[in-house]
């Protein structure tokens, strides 16, 4: 193989958006990009590596610490981070984001708020370890992207 060293990319978000970083990890790769991603995704107990792993739950807080740990030296070996910021039901009138009604039989969710029944607006998500990541990235002078616009807005629940 010849010429430069292609880049690399570091995926950050929520884990629960496990089909955004199976796509994501396709997209960049097939761009000629190396991806670093994670390994383990303890919101979407359904998909492979999620909570049915096996982790006792006296040890999921040590286990998600260190893995923590181990994503911002994926950080550092990264030559950019790409946040995959999907778009997540946002009430008005709660102020938070929160769960849109499933529809049964319809394979889809409703656009109106779980808690208070009020019509939500989409919003792309940034969580509070996603933000510390991006943080550590821009503090190294890292490159960040994002899946949805360019981060503004994203709010923790």
């Amino acid at each position: 193989m010849s010429g430069e060293r292609p880049r690399i990319v570091c995926l950050c978000g929520l884990t629960r958006f496990y089909d955004a970083f199976q796509r994501a990890n396709y997209d960049e790769t097939m761009a000629g990009r190396i991806v670093l991603s994670v390994g383990f995704y303890p919101h979407s107990a359904n998909q492979a590596h999620g909570e049915t792993v096996g982790i006792p739950p006296d040890e999921f807080d040590a286990v998600k610490a260190r893995l923590d740990v181990l994503h911002l030296r994926k950080i550092d070996l990264a030559d950019e981070v790409l946040v995959l910021n999907c778009r997540q039901p946002w009430c008005d009138h709660c102020g938070r984001f929160t769960s849109a009604l499933y529809l049964e039989g319809q394979n889809a969710y409703a656009e109106w708020c779980s808690k208070c029944g009020l019509f939500v607006d989409w919003r792309p998500y940034v969580g509070d370890s996603t933000r510390r990541e991006i943080a550590y990235a821009q503090s190294l002078g890292k490159p960040v992207r994002y899946l949805e616009g360019t981060g503004e807005g994203g709010l923790s629940p």
